[in-house]
């Protein structure tokens, strides 16, 4: 009815811009803690790029993503896999709205927008994002580091966008990102996987497992980066998946992230570093891209030695 609804500080309001006046207000099932995250701090807003000439900068995108896709002559392609289940509404975070606020934000700030500006990516270096819910949802699918990426980073801020809710399951997740990986595998680009999530997993399944296989499959060549945000919650299942990577050579690491910005992108911005150590051991030894073969399965660090020749 033209009403309005608005949460802060773990309250709920209702109001009526017609009479000027709030309808109702209660308690947020969102809410985190009296010491909520915008309670303390307010939260941190960023404007998209290029408003007036976004049309044209969308069509250029597209054209470049296009022909990327007909040469793959991609340098690096990074998945970020994103918890949206219900706890990420949690507006416990201290610089963003809720959880799933702050990830969207230092993926665009501290991962998106430092690399343009340091000119540590360009634009054959890809991103995709997975986000996991009761499903694994594609929302972006192997775009260009650029502006357009930066804003479409900023769209997934909002709930009309895309509002976290209901469980959160690992495997379809990792499924997907998977797939994601080997598809668009040239053998030449440097490959990263980050997953983030608040919590264990809501369903059941060889995680640990899957996360090998990938890594079975690309060894060095392949970053794993695991971020758990929160306090109180089991991160034992992320713990695992980490080591499980490094047993196959992976490049893999762990990070508890504090519930404040501060903390979530100084581990952001670490990520942008090691895809560019991860492209330069590609280029060691030349200019040009090595090529690795993908047809070969590695074998775990802490395999015995085969007693038969």
């Amino acid at each position: 009815f033209g009403r309005e609804k608005y949460t802060y500080a773990g309250v709920t309001f209702v109001y009526d811009p017609v009479y000027q006046e709030e309808v109702t207000s209660y308690p947020s099932r969102d809410y985190a803690s009296p010491d909520s995250g915008t309670r303390c701090t307010k939260p941190i807003f960023l404007r998209k790029k290029y408003g007036d000439l976004e049309d044209q900068m969308k069509l250029r995108h597209a054209q470049l993503r296009t022909q990327l896709f007909r040469t793959r002559n991609w340098t690096s392609h990074t998945v970020f896999v994103v918890d949206i289940s219900g706890s990420m509404r949690r507006d416990d975070v201290n610089g963003a709205r809720c959880r799933s606020d702050g990830v969207w934000l230092c993926l665009a700030r501290d991962f998106c927008q430092a690399s343009i500006e340091s000119k540590t990516a360009s634009v054959t270096d890809v991103v995709s994002v997975v986000v996991m819910g009761e499903t694994a949802t594609t929302v972006v699918r192997c775009d260009p580091t650029g502006w357009t990426l930066f804003n479409t980073l900023l769209d997934l801020r909002e709930w009309d966008t895309l509002r976290p809710e209901g469980p959160g399951n690992y495997l379809p997740a990792l499924e997907e990102a998977s797939e994601f990986l080997k598809k668009y595998d040239t053998g030449k680009a440097s490959l990263s996987l980050v997953f983030v999530s608040d919590g264990k997993p809501s369903d059941e399944g060889d995680f640990v497992g899957r996360i090998g296989e990938i890594a079975q499959r690309f060894g060095r060549r392949l970053t794993v980066t695991c971020i758990a945000m929160g306090d109180e919650e089991d991160f034992g299942v992320l713990e695992e998946m980490v080591q499980e990577a490094q047993a196959f050579h992976a490049n893999a690491s762990f990070y508890h992230a504090a519930l404040s910005m501060a903390s979530l992108s100084k581990i952001v911005s670490n990520l942008s570093s090691v895809v560019a150590s991860s492209k330069m051991e590609l280029t060691r030894h030349s200019d040009v891209q090595m090529q690795v073969r993908t047809d070969v399965r590695r074998e775990r660090h802490d395999a015995p030695d085969d007693k038969h020749i």
